[in-house]
């Protein structure tokens, strides 16, 4: 229906015909933030959880590993003031151990040993690891150091390498003891690399993807997070926040039973008085005798042979008369003494027998 002609309403927006497209999402700009961002590690915000799903299948880091990465302390991030254009070709140390820049710079052997780097982690397309492009092994072996890839054909792939990509860093740490420092870097040092050390934020420390992408841009302002990057890392992040739930609850029901079992047996044995009370409350002494409705039918063994369970249930074994178990119900049917009777005759067509030959009420 066509509103533009009616007093009274205006239209605001231009229609357009297209797909819908998901939602913005917002991250503040750096003007109106402190100057300061920190994040905490997981250990500090998950005190009691001793050990944490990172996304790799079959793979738990424990809470003195992550401790041992992080030494507990929280990272703070200064928003930077002396920011230029050439700094977009230099590296920027995000975390006290993790370094996010180009990948021109694993060719300043300078800077690498200035700085005790000791991993070079290149994130490429798989074309260039095809054509051998992009590589930052020869740097790595001049200076005695590591170096690894992350190979991604696409975008939409991207998201399924951040475990990878965490477990690899997270594996150098703990080689050296805590004493690693990496250098994450791609192309130009701002799109795949910059979403690795988000993802690796995420992970490691408690920080959403506003947080973690502020806490970058203080410091690597050229960090480019576009709306297809951000809806990557705002999905991993769901994952991850998932994952540490789902260990939660866990971990609280391991010790829950933990403390039951330890109650059960730290509990005393009760005593022939308490065990006599129980009885007399809770059933059926052992000495009482079962009822008939308490038995067990089936319990009795089936017979073979149908001409002798007919015999002793008072059939011919033909036809009809299909008894194949001896039970006291089968045992008492068909009988002709009958010791009461109804004295309206109903009883004689049940039993058989004369009004007579029983006992009258």
């Amino acid at each position: 229906m066509d509103h533009s002609n009616i007093p009274g309403i205006d239209r605001t927006e231009t229609p357009v015909a297209r797909p819908p497209s998901p939602p913005y999402i917002h991250i503040p700009s750096n003007d109106f933030l402190n100057d300061i961002i920190a994040i905490h590690p997981i250990t500090v915000t998950n005190p009691s959880q001793p050990s944490f799903d990172l996304g790799v299948p079959g793979t738990f880091i424990s809470r003195h590993d992550v401790q041992t990465i992080t030494q507990d302390l929280p990272q703070i991030s200064p928003r930077s003031t002396d920011w230029t254009y050439e700094s977009r070709r230099q590296t920027q140390p995000i975390l006290s151990y993790l370094y996010l820049g180009p990948a021109s710079v694993a060719r300043d052997h300078a800077f690498l040993r200035s700085e005790g780097i000791t991993l070079l982690l290149a994130a490429r397309d798989t074309r260039q690891a095809l054509a051998r492009l992009l590589g930052v092994s020869k740097s790595a072996a001049q200076l005695g150091i590591a170096a690894d890839y992350v190979d991604v054909s696409d975008r939409a792939e991207l998201i399924a390498s951040f475990p990878l990509a965490v477990s690899k860093i997270n594996a150098h740490l703990l080689e050296r003891r805590g004493e690693g420092k990496v250098l994450v870097c791609c192309e130009t040092g701002n799109e795949r690399s910059a979403a690795l050390v988000a993802a690796y934020v995420m992970t490691m420390y408690d920080a959403d993807l506003v947080k973690t992408v502020q806490f970058i841009h203080h410091r690597r302002i050229c960090a480019n997070f576009d709306d297809d990057f951000k809806f990557l890392l705002r999905s991993y992040g769901d994952i991850v926040a998932a994952r540490r739930t789902v260990g939660m609850a866990v971990h609280q029901q391991l010790q829950q039973q933990e403390n039951q079992h330890d109650a059960v047996m730290l509990a005393p044995a009760p005593g022939p008085a308490a065990a006599t009370a129980a009885g007399g409350a809770g059933g059926r002494s052992k000495a009482a005798k079962r009822g008939i409705e308490e038995t067990d039918m089936d319990e009795d063994a089936d017979m073979d042979d149908g001409h002798a369970a007919a015999a002793l249930c008072g059939g011919d074994g033909t036809g009809d008369d299909r008894v194949l178990r001896y039970t006291d119900a089968a045992r008492f049917s068909g009988r002709h003494l009958t010791p009461f009777v109804d004295t309206n005759g109903a009883g004689d067509d049940l039993s058989g027998a004369s009004p007579a030959m029983g006992m009258q009420q």
